[in-house]
């Protein structure tokens, strides 16, 4: 929820609080083995049709005959997370979309500017480039059921709730509980 009238200095400032909070989430998950820690039995499920092979065993040649070589070797003893943001299409300053991307290819003076436009107004949601499924709302069930797939096929072993707005969108992150 990046509002457009943040100042250059503000969004560093902004940048640099989220570097600290990463890397004192990837040190608090690097270091935490043993002790009290609850560990669920282990359920793998492996749909019928995959005969052992997933999307880490895809091959492949970019256009710059960049190879992309298979994933065998996984560290067990590490998990992988992800922020995921429930607030799409949640807020009262979402009347309309406003994609900075496109804001600063076809009008590139708007969005920084201070008294806001009709392409860039002061205190709206702003999306920094549209989504794969669109402009969606994030209670939309088949987005949440795609996100929950392709999280899954990448191997990510949690999910870091973004509430830094102290807004928490129940109804959003129980439906993606119910749903995984």
């Amino acid at each position: 929820m990046i509002k457009t009238f943040l100042t250059r200095s503000n969004i560093i400032l902004s940048i640099l609080v989220l570097i600290i909070i990463c890397t004192l989430l990837f040190f608090v998950f690097y270091f935490m083995k043993g002790g009290d820690k609850v560990v669920p039995n282990e359920i793998i499920v492996e749909p019928p049709f995959t005969n052992g092979y997933d999307v880490n065993k895809l091959v492949g040649i970019d256009e710059f005959g960049r190879t992309i070589q298979p994933i065998f070797d996984t560290k067990k003893d590490k998990l992988v997370g992800i922020f995921y943001f429930t607030w799409f299409g949640q807020n009262a300053g979402m009347e309309g979309i406003y994609d900075n991307t496109d804001i600063l290819i076809n009008h590139p003076d708007d969005l920084f500017n201070k008294k806001g436009t009709q392409f860039s107004p002061i205190d709206k949601y702003h999306y920094w480039g549209k989504p794969l499924y669109g402009y969606y709302n994030s209670l939309d069930e088949f987005v949440m059921r795609k996100h929950i797939e392709q999280l899954t096929y990448a191997g990510v072993d949690f999910l870091v709730l973004d509430t830094t707005n102290s807004f928490t969108y129940d109804s959003v992150w129980k439906k993606l509980l119910k749903l995984l």
